[in-house]
């Protein structure tokens, strides 16, 4: 086994530990890039009165994320 694959089993598990890991680290990334859309949004929208790049691209991942979450959910039959 190379060097590289048996440091990724070391660090992030196997199966299914390793997937929730990359999920929780998604998770929390997708939180922290809204928080700071969402701010710069605000702050653009106050000080320039117009609508800049970071309001598009929250409101682009908002749109998508609630896409997805309403095609799982529906997939998943919950």
């Amino acid at each position: 086994m190379p060097s590289i694959r048996r440091l990724a089993y070391r660090l992030f598990g196997t199966g299914r530990t390793g997937t929730c890991i990359g999920l929780y680290a998604a998770r929390a990334a997708y939180l922290f890039l809204t928080a700071a859309l969402m701010i710069w949004s605000i702050y653009a929208l106050v000080a320039a009165r117009s609508i800049t790049i970071g309001f598009i691209l929250f409101i682009a991942s908002q749109v998508v994320y609630w896409i997805a979450y309403l095609y799982y959910r529906q997939r998943t039959g919950d």
